[in-house]
């Protein structure tokens, strides 16, 4: 007696030396990227209309087989279907259902005891969430971190998803994992989006921004343009003895140097660039621009030691 044992072979793909695929560090380092820049874009717009603090955070981006992708939709809650890119491939943003009516208590400034878990959205409810998920799309393709932005459209809002045969008719998946940091707690929502579609958008940024190898001065100044700066807006100066700095304690008033009708100076690197006045956006205090400090162009600086 015999036991026959099947082993399936394993699916070798030609290689292609005239257009190689670029290291997988390529991929995950620029929807890291897109992963953070989306959620600092969306909280900003959720915060100009929502009534309590929000913030998104990038958690945590890996790559998933379609079952673990059909089985992560969530059973209770909604799959957001987004076109992405030029072949208008559709993604999903996952979310519990749960969360949907936390996003509407916070836009609504509902007490959240109020909160009717047990039941859909009616369609009024519908509309002024898509105004939320509107926020998000746009922020998602904004964000995209090759040149210009990505194309990016709000489908539909599906309701119990991992019991409709939504189609994922794609071997792999990338699931981009963020927080959601509410007066509710911290929550998840993540993205299902096909890996090829968005591997093939990566290859064709990144080899726009290149030629034989090297950068373009177009790419440069795209990679210039994208390098983050600190601004520091200075508040005041003084100056302490030691003996009035070990001294200090809880409620004590530092007096500044600068008056109440002074503009603050925005710096950059040391750098005086603009000057201007506190004010608040929502629940975060922000610097409002009202003169940019103009520099003195090269010939007007002089050597060291050297004087008019």
């Amino acid at each position: 007696m015999s036991n026959n044992i099947s082993i399936d072979q394993p699916v070798i793909e030609p290689a292609d030396f005239d257009k190689p695929r670029r290291p997988k560090q390529v991929l995950f380092k620029m929807l890291n990227q897109w992963l953070a820049e989306t959620a600092a874009r969306v909280t900003e717009s959720w915060m100009s209309v929502c009534t309590h603090r929000i913030q998104l955070g990038a958690q945590s981006i890996e790559i998933v087989g379609d079952e673990s992708a059909r089985k992560s939709l969530p059973e209770e809650g909604y799959a957001i279907a987004i076109s992405i890119g030029p072949e208008e491939s559709t993604g999903f943003l996952c979310v519990e259902k749960t969360q949907l009516w936390m996003l509407l208590a916070d836009l609504l400034d509902l007490n959240p005891d109020a909160l009717p878990h047990d039941r859909s959205p009616t369609q009024t409810e519908r509309s002024m969430l898509e105004i939320l998920i509107e926020m998000y799309v746009s922020g998602l393709a904004a964000a995209w971190p090759g040149r210009g932005d990505l194309t990016c459209r709000f489908e539909e809002l599906i309701e119990r998803p991992h019991r409709k045969r939504i189609s994922t008719a794609h071997s792999t998946w990338i699931k981009g994992t963020q927080t959601v940091t509410s007066r509710f707690g911290i929550s998840e929502i993540f993205w299902l989006f096909p890996n090829s579609p968005i591997e093939e958008i990566v290859e064709d940024s990144v080899d726009s921004g290149t030629s034989s190898g090297s950068f373009t001065a177009g790419s440069l100044v795209h990679i210039t343009e994208q390098i983050p700066f600190v601004v520091t807006v200075e508040l005041g100066e003084l100056s302490l003895s030691m003996t009035e700095i070990t001294d200090l304690n809880i409620g004590d008033i530092l007096l500044l140097d600068q008056s109440v009708h002074q503009p603050l100076s925005a710096r950059i690197q040391g750098q005086n660039k603009w000057k201007g006045r506190p004010v608040r956006r929502g629940h975060q205090l922000a610097f409002q621009v009202s003169e940019v400090v103009s520099t003195p162009a090269r010939s007007d600086i002089l050597p060291l030691g050297q004087t008019d």
